[in-house]
C-alpha cells in the first residue's frame, strides 16, 4: 500500500536531513572573533591613551582600589572609574599580590604610554 505523491512530498520536506550545523557554527564563530578583536582594538586605541595623561595619578586611583575599600567623593568619581576599567581590561591574577599586580601595572603603562 503507497502514499499518496501528496503525502510522499510532505514527508520528505519533513526530514531533518537539510539541516546543516555548520551554517549556524560558523558564522557564531566568526560574530565571536569579531567583536572579541574589536573590544582589544577600542581597549588599546580608545580606553589605553586615557591612561597615558596622568599615569602617576591613575596609578594611585587603582592602587586605593586594589588594596582596599574606598569611599568615593564626586570630584574623585571620574579618576576611580579611570582607574576600575583599567582594572577590569588588566585584571589581577589570582596568584598576583597587590604589590605584584601594581609593578605590572606601572610597567604596562610606562611601556605603552611612550
Amino acid at each position: 500500500m503507497s502514499l499518496p505523491a501528496s503525502q510522499q512530498n510532505v514527508s520528505r520536506d519533513l526530514s531533518p536531513t537539510g539541516f546543516n550545523p555548520l551554517k549556524i557554527i560558523i558564522p557564531v564563530l566568526l560574530a565571536l572573533l569579531a567583536i572579541s578583536q574589536m573590544s582589544q582594538w577600542y581597549a588599546n586605541n580608545i580606553s589605553f591613551p586615557r591612561y597615558c595623561k596622568q599615569p602617576e595619578i591613575t596609578l594611585q586611583f587603582l592602587h586605593a582600589l586594589v588594596g582596599e575599600d574606598v569611599r568615593i567623593d564626586n570630584d574623585q568619581r571620574r579618576q576611580y572609574m579611570i582607574a576600575a576599567k583599567l582594572l577590569f581590561l588588566y585584571p589581577k591574577e589570582s596568584s598576583e599580590n597587590s604589590l605584584d599586580y601594581m609593578l605590572r601595572m606601572r610597567r604596562l603603562i610606562m611601556s605603552e604610554c611612550r
